[in-house]
């Protein structure tokens, strides 16, 4: 806890420190993301590769049989390969929108915690609740080691500054 009753606190100005499961459930769930969309780009780039040599493979056994040279049986084979190229480049390409989603769908969660995307060296599930204004805390009803919840109450926040205040008043009220 950074601010007790009576503290003065800035706009965004840290008033307590939270451990949080949803917190590291969402880390979690970007790190785990993250790496899918590693992984599925390599798949990419190996699947990539197999196009080529199948259709290599292809070209050359199309060639081979119009000179009588190789059976149908070896251009069918050569076909099914670059098919199945194809057909993996088309599963990693999916696996990759898929994971990316995901990414972004924890990224905007932890956003809206005001937090950043994780680095993946292990940090702590927590993250800063933050004064919404400036002013002075009116209220502290959070404890330490207290269990909170999105609905608890933690802390009031009474704005200090200028007011103006416009008022209908007789002459014998104002003096």
């Amino acid at each position: 806890l950074f601010a007790n009753e009576g503290s003065g606190v800035r706009r965004g100005g840290p008033l307590a420190l939270v451990e949080s499961m949803e917190v590291s459930t969402l880390q979690g769930d970007y790190l785990t993301a993250t790496a899918d969309v590693a992984r599925a780009g390599a798949e990419i780039t190996t699947a990539d590769a197999q196009i080529e040599r199948a259709q290599a493979a292809l070209a050359r056994e199309e060639q081979l049989a119009a000179e009588n040279l190789t059976p149908r049986s070896e251009v069918e084979q050569a076909r099914e390969d670059a098919h199945t190229a194809r057909a993996a480049r088309t599963a990693a390409l999916a696996s990759r929108q898929s994971a990316l989603a995901v990414q972004a769908a924890a990224r905007t969660k932890l956003g809206a915690l005001g937090l950043g995307a994780p680095s993946g060296r292990g940090g702590a599930p927590q993250f800063t609740v933050r004064s919404p204004i400036g002013g002075t805390v009116t209220s502290r009803t959070a404890q330490l080691g207290q269990y909170v919840d999105p609905t608890t109450d933690m802390f009031e926040v009474a704005a200090t500054g200028s007011s103006l205040v416009e008022a209908q008043v007789s002459t014998a009220q104002a003096e």
